[in-house]
């Protein structure tokens, strides 16, 4: 089977689309969650050390943020965000804001670093492969415009 040039951009079409569509829908469920979750403040205690198990990876350690907040009862509660990164997103003695399910107390979000990055990150590269093949279907209608039969005098 072949894959021609048009083909494979029409699949980097569909593939962004469907990107586009994951990162709108990760940010609609983020905000849902944020309009009935608990809000309250938080404060980053320390950080959480993963260890990449990827062999020769760049990045072998990457730091979650800890975050000690107040919940519903009053009692103090511990959060390890699920999202990690190579340099310090915070500092240690950082206010947060906080968000929590007050039915379900393990679905806990960090304002700024829990909430939308997956989004942001599946919608962007969405855009990116959209316009991609937006401007290979511009340059492809410039070429079938440029090219035009020429009657030359000395063909019968």
């Amino acid at each position: 089977m072949v894959i021609t040039i048009n083909r494979l951009s029409n699949i980097v079409l569909v593939i962004g689309v469907i990107l586009l569509f994951t990162g709108g829908l990760l940010f609609y469920n983020g905000e849902s969650f944020k309009s009935k979750a608990v809000k309250t403040k938080g404060l980053i205690v320390g950080f959480y050390q993963r260890t990449s198990s990827r062999k020769g990876s760049a990045f072998n350690n990457t730091w979650s943020p800890i975050a000690e907040y107040t919940g519903q009862n009053g009692e103090k509660k511990t959060y390890i965000s699920h999202m990690s990164s190579n340099t310090a997103y915070y500092s240690i003695g950082d206010s947060v804001t906080v968000y929590y399910d007050k039915f379900f107390s393990e679905h806990v979000q960090i304002e700024g670093i829990d909430g939308f990055f997956g989004a942001y990150v599946f919608a962007g590269f969405g855009l990116f492969l959209i316009l991609f093949r937006l401007i290979y279907f511009l340059i492809k209608r410039n070429e079938y415009k440029g090219v035009r039969t020429i009657h030359s005098p000395f063909r019968e």
